[in-house]
């Protein structure tokens, strides 16, 4: 990926690239096209910072030279980060007065927020709540976050239109549950939190039609978990559905479904892929093609771990794809292509590691 790091026993390469940011912060990545990656921590002063890779260059905030995009946030705060398009990128913050904040990118234009003057878009949520985010189309967005009320609310936007206002789809959950959206295609999204009795809700829109959660009615599909646990879910087709979390036992249980199908855990009937990890690690899931899934979680050993699964076989061993000073570091991976992976993690000294592989 980059021009330096140091290898790993497993086939990775680990190199640090610069910040001084909380320890441990979580840090948001993606690539808007198989040559870039940019990256986005917010600061020890409630800035969020970026850093980018190109093919052929080293990161650009490397040496300790990220560059500040704006806004006054608790330092550390969550960012979400979409690509609209290899052209448009959009971040999401939510901020000390429980609202969502927003600031977007263009090619050939710089950050709109980058004197502080990020855009509201209202709601009212709970300080450090996490905004799940889609882009279906390129002229789509979608936000998802669970309320102070324990229903999930959702906002949209769309060429030419302004921001929605946040409506209730339902559901009761708790205050601090992650929502894990996904777009199966651009005309169906699937949301899942862990609920107050440690099974995992589904609600689901298609065009055309409305949530199918919007009177509380979320869909069980199984599993016996903390309540709130991190829910990783991933679609590798239109047609497929894949969910993972850690379970109290410390390993990761998979739930699946298919056009035609029922969900495979329906009846608490989750399948485990192993691990030793601690109840509630940090997962994250991803799919290269729609035959092939990769598995990451931060243990408490101080190490995140890889699992992959290819169609035709059964799930592989759990790796070592980095060691770190911190137990469950928030990780967050991203395929830039089939047969590139990038890993990324901010350690104890505030520092941003990525890890990467090419296979």
């Amino acid at each position: 990926m980059a021009t330096g790091g140091e290898p790993t026993p497993n086939g990775w390469t680990q190199e640090q690239i610069g910040g001084l940011f909380p320890k441990g912060c979580p840090v948001a990545a993606l690539s808007r096209n198989p040559d870039h990656v940019d990256a986005f921590v917010c600061g020890t002063d409630g800035k969020v910072y970026n850093s980018w890779w190109a093919s052929g260059q080293d990161w650009s905030g490397k040496d300790n030279n990220w560059g500040s995009i704006g806004g006054n946030f608790e330092p550390g705060s969550k960012v979400t980060a979409v690509a609209r398009s290899s052209d448009n990128l959009d971040l999401f913050v939510v901020g000390t007065d429980g609202k969502v904040y927003m600031s977007y990118w263009y090619t050939g234009g710089d950050w709109s927020g980058i004197d502080k003057d990020w855009d509201s878009i209202g709601g009212e949520f709970p300080p450090g709540t996490e905004i799940a985010a889609l882009s279906r189309t390129p002229d789509n967005l979608d936000l998802f976050a669970v309320g102070a009320d324990g229903s999930v609310y959702t906002s949209y936007w769309y060429t030419g239109g302004n921001w929605s206002e946040w409506q209730s789809i339902g559901g009761k959950f708790p205050t601090k549950a992650k929502v894990d959206a996904v777009a199966r295609s651009q005309d169906n999204l699937d949301l899942f939190v862990c609920g107050e009795d440690g099974r995992v809700y589904h609600s689901y829109w298609h065009t055309g039609g409305d949530w199918s959660g919007k009177d509380k009615d979320w869909n069980s599909i199984g599993g016996i978990f903390t309540p709130g646990t991190e829910v990783a879910a991933v679609s590798r087709s239109p047609d497929n559905l894949d969910v993972f979390v850690v379970g109290t036992d410390g390993k990761v249980y998979n739930c699946y479904w298919y056009t035609g199908g029922d969900w495979s855990g329906a009846n608490d009937n989750w399948g485990s892929i192993g691990g030793e990890f601690k109840d509630q690690s940090p997962i994250t899931v991803l799919a290269r093609g729609k035959s092939k899934l990769d598995v990451f979680v931060s243990g408490s050993d101080n190490k995140v771990s890889h699992s992959s699964w290819e169609d035709g076989k059964d799930w592989s061993g759990w790796e070592v794809v980095t060691e770190t000073h911190l137990p469950n570091a928030k990780v967050t991976a991203l395929a830039r292509t089939e047969q590139n992976l990038d890993v990324f993690i901010c350690d104890e000294d505030g520092c941003v590691y990525v890890s990467w592989s090419s296979s």
